[in-house]
């Protein structure tokens, strides 16, 4: 399986993180009070009537890490926070005038270009590539608590993408939602994870030109899928995978696993459709290459009456223990998955573990694994 580190690779090296070192660096020792207008508390930017609620919920107990990236704001440009107010004023007066609370559009650009030319690009681009570094930091487990830190920057940032000029780089937004995306997979929410991975995607199709982005599109079919099929959603990660650009792309790195887990989506929901759905692809002539893979050995063996007889193999070839490992995380979580829709959980707790227990924790299946114990056994 593509593992987590090359995704969050390609994510750190194509966003411009050394723009958001700089903010979080500038931070100043002392925490500073920060007025809760500049928070969102629904989908726009609404200014708190005379309530101290919003900065009570969202400011109070942020963490040093968020905090910083506040300060950092705040210290290299100073009047940010105010005139974020200022605006958020403005607009609110002139919904005001509309008897249905909806502001004129002409009136409204004119408000957001005269906040927008104040501030350059670049300075909008780094919070948006702090966000990616800050859920990058919590993938990688240096933070302790994800869930302190995931709101309050997720707020921070639609908050920027709300008035942030139309050609801030689109890649740091894709980037910036990929990242939250992952990070709230982690921490289980996954209707916000999709959410996330929508927001992505608009991006990604209202500049569907041939840039970079093009290769996140990959991440964003499976993971969505993934996370409709451990919601239980199996009809729609079905609809998922068949729509996805690796399901009949053969050169994709994807393409074996595509086919695993659309297998799983089916047997949750018909054995016989899955059964039928696997027989078909495995009679469709392949390489020596593709049947050499270790994914396509899975499906050979999920396909089997013993599909576990394959773990005892799972040595043969590999270069070394480590490679050994790879294939026995992949084969406990997918033979497990195949035992749990069989009736036989305990071998599937089981197996789950133990591909938790290979310690290949770049791996998808390591943390697909955990969201199988999560979600089926409550661990």
């Amino acid at each position: 399986m593509i593992s987590l580190v090359r995704l969050a690779s390609a994510m750190i090296m194509t966003a411009a993180l050394a723009s958001c070192t700089a903010v979080a660096d500038t931070a100043v020792k002392d925490a500073k009070n920060f007025p809760a207008d500049m928070f969102l508390n629904s989908e726009e930017l609404v200014i708190a009537d005379g309530s101290n609620q919003t900065f009570n919920t969202n400011v109070s107990n942020l963490s040093s890490e968020v905090q910083s990236v506040l300060q950092g704001i705040s210290q290299k440009h100073p009047n940010f926070v105010s005139d974020l107010v200022e605006y958020g004023k403005k607009m609110s007066a002139l919904r005001a005038k509309s008897d249905k609370g909806i502001a004129d559009a002409k009136e409204a650009r004119a408000i957001r270009d005269s906040f927008v030319k104040k501030y350059s690009k670049d300075f909008y681009t780094s919070i948006f590539d702090y966000g990616v570094q800050s859920s990058m930091k919590l993938l990688s487990g240096y933070l302790p608590n994800l869930s302190d830190v995931v709101g309050p920057m997720l707020k921070i940032c639609f908050l920027i993408n709300d008035v942030a000029p139309d050609d801030v780089s689109r890649e740091s937004k894709v980037l910036m939602y990929y990242a939250f995306a992952m990070v709230s997979r982690r921490i289980y929410d996954l209707n916000y994870a999709n959410q996330m991975l929508s927001s992505a995607e608009d991006f990604i199709i209202d500049g569907s030109d041939g840039s970079p982005e093009r290769d996140f599109t990959l991440g964003i079919y499976m993971y969505r899928a993934v996370n409709n099929y451990f919601l239980g959603n199996y009809t729609t990660a079905i609809s998922n995978f068949e729509s996805a650009p690796e399901y009949d792309d053969v050169n994709s790195e994807w393409y074996l696993y595509n086919k695993l887990n659309l297998y799983l989506a089916y047997l949750a929901l018909d054995a016989a459709k899955a059964d039928f759905m696997l027989k078909s692809f495995l009679v469709q002539p392949a390489d020596e290459k593709t049947k050499q893979a270790w994914a396509y050995r899975l499906l050979e063996a999920l396909n089997s009456d013993r599909p576990s007889e394959l773990i005892r193999h799972a040595g043969d070839g590999a270069k070394d223990e480590r490679e050994k490992a790879e294939r026995l995380c992949e084969a406990y979580y997918y033979i497990g998955m195949k035992y749990y829709h069989m009736g036989a959980v305990n071998t599937a707790r089981l197996y789950f573990n133990l591909s938790m227990n290979q310690n290949v924790v770049e791996f998808l299946e390591h943390e697909f694994s955990a969201m199988a114990l999560h979600y089926y056994f409550k661990n």
